[in-house]
């Protein structure tokens, strides 16, 4: 048979199946798509929500325990909802349908909030903390498998890097409808409230248009393996015991966390008697630096590994409370929050990605459920003390926030001590030293392998 003909022959041969890889990466890219716009909506939805519930509890006039338990007791519903992540995604019959339900209730709780203001105003706290817990439950429901879909679509090699672009993209919608709201809210002065309608209802249409996208995104087969602990495994129990570490490190660096977390928007609304549009330009400045910095991050993750970047990051999580006691000047605090941003955007990226590369598909939505889950009782516990502590702690330089900061500081470089150096990387990855990637991402030093393109914000 001549040559021409034997090529000819066999490139009919392979047609099928190249017809069916480009009929996959099509899927792909469309579900990729759709993923995006989703991302743009849903971060719409955050901008004008997640900033604004405590102050809008704050316009119905809730004092420090119930700004506690709004911020905590969400947290701990959903952190007893994650534990049945993986059976509610096998009820549902998919990790799409699943995803869509949840986004779906989300979007409804949203839409519930504008109601409150017209409740008798001795129900108005409780109806929010109800939807809220809503809020929080279902869209700590959506992670999971939207993860597991998400790794299904990018390769182990592209995934930090792609996390850390399309985070940078939705963080801008994020600062950009969050000024909105804090706009809208500061036009209102006085009559918060009518503001606050506005931005939830804005929100919740947001939100049923991401949950339009998410229906375009493909689902591809997945096969399931028996439930964690009904078999026993094949894999070694190291990495089991290295996931343990890493979700004990994240529960109590959360808790810590959340000591004072909540109370950032208290004591610059009710101590610095801050204007809605001056506390929204604060907490936007976190955000922002956050979502530009993830892109570098992403891409130094994907060069040195996941926990590298978890420990250099981790490294300035104690310092950040401190800053707070030195001054209370709207400028100063504006160039500390810029500064946190950067570090939170390191730390958050690649301890979601730490747990994709832990866990083996079959078991993602399982795996990001335990993570979900922890870090939701520790929320709890942080957020429940705290609400405590603020009036049992005495007062710091006049306010007792500041004893909690420190407090919180303390907590943070215990949960550094006790827990990181027990962890160990999944992949592998280039030998980098922690200050030689510090320098490489905030662009004085690139790395070997790390392009000048890559530093830029």
């Amino acid at each position: 048979m001549p040559a021409w003909k034997e090529t000819q022959s066999s490139l009919k041969a392979h047609s099928p199946r190249q017809s069916m890889h480009n009929k996959m990466k099509g899927r792909v890219r469309k579900s990729l798509r759709a993923s995006l716009m989703d991302g743009v909506f849903a971060s719409g939805m955050i901008g004008m929500v997640e900033n604004y519930i405590i102050p809008y509890a704050l316009a119905f006039r809730a004092q420090a325990p119930q700004i506690g338990l709004l911020a905590s007791l969400p947290n701990l519903v959903a952190a007893l909802a994650q534990s049945r992540a993986e059976h509610a995604e096998r009820l549902a019959g998919g990790r799409k349908t699943m995803l869509r339900a949840a986004v779906f209730i989300q979007a409804a709780a949203v839409l519930g909030m504008p109601a409150l203001a017209f409740l008798p105003s001795d129900m108005r706290v409780t109806g929010l903390m109800f939807l809220a817990i809503l809020y929080t439950t279902f869209g700590g429901l959506s992670a999971p498998p939207w993860g597991s879909l998400m790794c299904e679509y990018l390769p182990l090699s592209r995934r930090s890097g792609y996390f850390g672009w399309r985070n940078r993209i939705t963080g801008l919608v994020i600062i950009a409808c969050g000024l909105a709201a804090g706009g809208v809210l500061q036009i209102y002065g006085t009559s918060a409230i009518g503001g606050f309608l506005l931005i939830f209802s804005l929100a919740a249409v947001c939100r049923l248009i991401s949950w339009h996208f998410l229906g375009k995104m493909h689902e591809p087969p997945l096969v399931h393996g028996p439930p964690r602990g009904d078999a026993p495994s094949p894999a070694p129990q190291r990495p089991n015991r290295n996931l343990r570490s890493f979700l004990a490190y994240s529960a109590a660096m959360s808790c810590a966390v959340n000591v004072a977390g909540p109370f950032f928007p208290v004591y610059m609304l009710q101590e610095l008697r801050l204007g809605y549009m001056t506390f929204t330009v604060l907490t936007v400045a976190t955000t922002f630096t956050t979502f530009t910095m993830m892109d570098a991050w992403g891409r130094h993750a994907d060069h040195a590994g996941n926990l590298r970047v978890i420990r250099v990051s981790s490294f300035f999580l104690p310092a950040i409370p401190l800053l707070w006691l030195l001054s209370s000047d709207p400028a100063y605090l504006f160039c500390i929050q810029l500064a946190s941003g950067v570090v939170w955007a390191g730390y958050n990226l690649c301890t979601s990605n730490f747990i994709y590369d832990s866990a083996p598909p079959a078991q993602r939505v399982g795996a990001t459920g335990d993570f979900n889950m922890v870090n939701g009782f520790s929320i709890f516990i942080g957020a429940f003390l705290g609400s405590h502590l603020l009036i049992l702690l005495p007062p710091l330089y006049g306010s007792r926030f500041f004893s909690l900061l420190v407090l919180s500081a303390a907590l943070r470089l215990l949960a550094l001590w006790a827990f990181l150096p027990r962890i160990r990387e999944v992949r592998e990855v280039a030998g980098v030293k922690s200050l030689d990637l510090f320098y490489s991402v905030i662009g004085i030093k690139p790395m070997p392998g790390i392009s000048r393109g890559a530093l830029r914000l």
